[in-house]
């Protein structure tokens, strides 16, 4: 997080000349690449500078992560024993997955799982939505629900208590006539 300021920026374009470096390549994700971006603009305009997205969750829009694939099967066996449980026990789990904008992990995931629910971040859903699924959970009693971390983050983040997006699911459920 300290590298958003610009002094932390600075100092690492300046190891980088003093050490005579050839080229950059970052390795990471949406957060990895912002800061490329930002000490970029820093360095030489001719020295090479190259990315390979490596995001879990593949938030970079436009390109698919290495290694999505494989963290997507990794969150599926995660979700999958959730499932099971939740059919053995007559639980219902809401599930957060990786997922600020684009949702990728928690949409492969959750189906690989065979989910009840996917719920992506740019997801707006309507009142009679949760009503809707609150009664159809109810009659199962039984449930996986998969969120991704991202949905409806802005809304969130106005509220005083300011839930994570799997507890905001499980209030907006509850208030629909969920019964808990």
């Amino acid at each position: 997080p300290k590298f958003k300021e610009l002094d932390k920026q600075k100092a690492a374009a300046e190891y980088i000349m003093d050490n005579h470096y050839d080229g950059i390549i970052t390795v990471g994700g949406d957060g990895s690449l912002k800061g490329i971006k930002a000490l970029a603009k820093l360095l030489p305009a001719d020295m090479p500078i190259g990315f390979v997205n490596v995001s879990a969750d593949s938030d970079i829009n436009g390109d698919q992560s290495i290694g999505l694939l494989t963290c997507a099967e990794e969150g599926a066996r995660v979700a999958r024993g959730l499932f099971e449980d939740g059919f053995t026990h007559k639980r219902i789990y809401i599930l957060e997955m990786m997922g600020n904008r684009g949702g990728q992990h928690a949409l492969h995931s959750g189906v690989a799982a065979r989910a009840h629910m996917v719920i992506m971040p740019f997801f707006d859903l309507p009142q009679d939505f949760w009503s809707q699924a609150a009664s159809r959970l109810n009659d199962l009693r039984h449930g996986l629900i998969v969120v991704a971390e991202g949905f409806m983050r802005q809304h969130r983040e106005t509220l005083a208590h300011k839930p994570s997006a799997s507890q905001y699911v499980k209030e907006l459920l509850l208030e629909a006539g969920l019964k808990d």
